[in-house]
């Protein structure tokens, strides 16, 4: 029912405020479903949420033309794919492994434009079955061993290309359209289309900085803007216990390294928000609630394409 869905809706708004961690894509992606269905008629729904998903699709395959994914991220995966079927990518060359990781981003591009395209909707449907299956296998068990919240999104991903884009459902869409009678009622549930505009539009925005990399899509793109924390050896006393599982040495150095992305797995079950301001945030947070002081260290990484990433230290200055 509506109300429920705005219950939901906004339950999740209220959650992620209070913490923006829990702002995950697959909250961002099924409040967006939610909010899209909740005053369209059904025929209209369905159009909607194929656009969405169709967007999806399209900009995550973006943010993979990547440097950075293809000599990292897609190796891993392309790794624990082949792995399970006892294929070893240890004896390729670099450039044989960076253009097998080219596959992912490639797969995902056409895809969207098969689902776009209404005759390509069958091979769009296979492509999508493929492009699942195999980040099933990969993120799984079998594979890299993800946490349950990011293969059940796949799951369900999956599923709802075939529920939306089967040959019932357009059939479904082409009788829905709405009669003369109807019009004034179409022209009220307006809002729902501006919520799709919003969606799709707002990951432009995403070179400029004004849109976060989740809600860009940008799924499994290292290139994503993040933060290195550093504590010296003297502060690994004074660092609560809670943190202490998560401190690596870095080198031969004196220093050691807060590994947050593994904190985030283990506190939430989900990734780390892949922004940097959020993980200055938790920084700041260690150094004023264990008294650490200027004796944190901050190494941020700006997320640049095809070009070294440059970092730039940053302390703390406020006093406490």
């Amino acid at each position: 029912s509506r109300v429920a869905s705005l219950v939901v809706v906004g339950s999740a708004a209220a959650l992620v405020l209070l913490d923006q961690q829990r702002f995950q894509p697959w909250v961002y992606h099924l409040a967006l479903i939610m909010l899209l269905s909740l005053a369209s008629p059904p025929a209209k729904a369905l159009r909607l949420v194929r656009g969405l998903a169709v967007s999806i699709y399209f900009y995550s395959a973006l943010s993979r033309f990547d440097a950075t994914f293809l000599a990292t991220t897609g190796r891993e995966l392309l790794a624990a794919l082949l792995g399970c079927v006892g294929v070893a990518t240890d004896t390729w060359s670099p450039r044989a492994l960076q253009l097998a990781a080219g596959i992912f981003p490639l797969g995902e591009l056409f895809t969207a434009i098969c689902l776009a395209w209404r005759p390509g909707r069958r091979a769009g449907l296979v492509l999508a079955t493929l492009l699942h299956a195999t980040l099933l296998v990969a993120l799984g068990p079998w594979g890299l061993g993800h946490r349950p919240g990011v293969l059940i999104w796949v799951l369900f991903f999956l599923t709802q290309v075939w529920i939306c884009f089967t040959r019932q459902n357009a059939r479904a869409e082409r009788g829905g359209q709405p009669r003369p009678a109807d019009q004034p009622a179409q022209r009220a549930q307006l809002w729902p289309t501006a919520v799709l505009m919003w969606a799709v539009g707002w990951p432009l925005a995403a070179p400029l900085g004004w849109c976060d990399h989740w809600p860009a899509w940008g799924l499994y793109a290292p290139s994503a803007s993040r933060v290195v924390v550093l504590i010296p050896s003297s502060a690994i006393e004074d660092l609560g216990d809670p943190w202490q599982p998560y401190l690596a040495p870095l080198g031969d150095t004196r220093l050691h390294v807060i590994a947050l992305d593994r904190w985030s797995l283990d506190v939430y079950r989900a990734p780390l928000y892949p922004q940097d301001r959020v993980q200055l945030g938790i920084a700041e947070y260690l150094a004023r609630r264990y008294g650490l002081g200027h004796r944190v260290r901050v190494e941020r990484f700006g997320g640049r394409r095809w070009r070294n990433a440059t970092a730039r230290r940053w302390r703390r200055r406020r006093a406490d």
